[in-house]
């Protein structure tokens, strides 16, 4: 984020984590509409490759290879989807994020790994099984659970004042 000022120029800052947070609530929220749309598309191949890399998310232990394998994952899921617009719009949310954020949740909070392989798991499951209501709401139910560890990284007093307009 470059922010410029009079009589300082131009000057590179941080997002805000409430912003970081704001834009993985929305990319999170697209993946599930292009999960969704990808899942006729899916294939027995697509599949073994998205529970290998989920395996390796499970086993590994450093935060910064858990979130490389959980991008990875998570593209193998709405690359079948046909609407390129909207791959193209997560992939630039996942770009901003990586881009300005050095600890990833998994940094945070190491025990996210095992839930989110745990999640990952069932939206495998209901890819198997072609039903996209039950890809819809396992995807839906990730993104909460992923949200909510983000959220609680977040300054209470810094979401009341955002919360109240201030």
């Amino acid at each position: 984020l470059v922010v410029f000022e009079n009589h300082r120029g131009a000057t590179v800052t941080a997002i805000p984590l409430a912003q970081i947070v704001d834009i993985i609530s929305t990319r999170t929220f697209l993946e599930v509409l292009a999960i969704s749309e990808a899942t006729p598309f899916h294939t027995k191949s697509s599949l073994q490759k998205a529970h290998k890399l989920n395996e390796e998310l499970r086993s590994t232990k450093d935060p910064r290879r858990s979130s490389e394998l959980n991008r990875q994952f998570h593209v193998v899921l709405y690359e079948p989807c046909p609407n390129i617009f909207l791959k193209q719009e997560i992939d630039m949310l996942w770009d901003k994020v990586w881009s300005t954020q050095q600890r990833s949740v998994f940094a945070r909070s190491p025990e996210r790994v095992s839930g989110a392989a745990d999640e990952h798991d069932d939206i495998l499951s209901a890819l198997a099984s072609g039903s996209v209501v039950d890809v819809r709401r396992t995807a839906l139910e990730h993104r909460e659970h992923t949200l909510k560890s983000w959220k609680a990284h977040l300054d209470p007093t810094r979401t009341a004042e955002s919360a109240s307009g201030l």
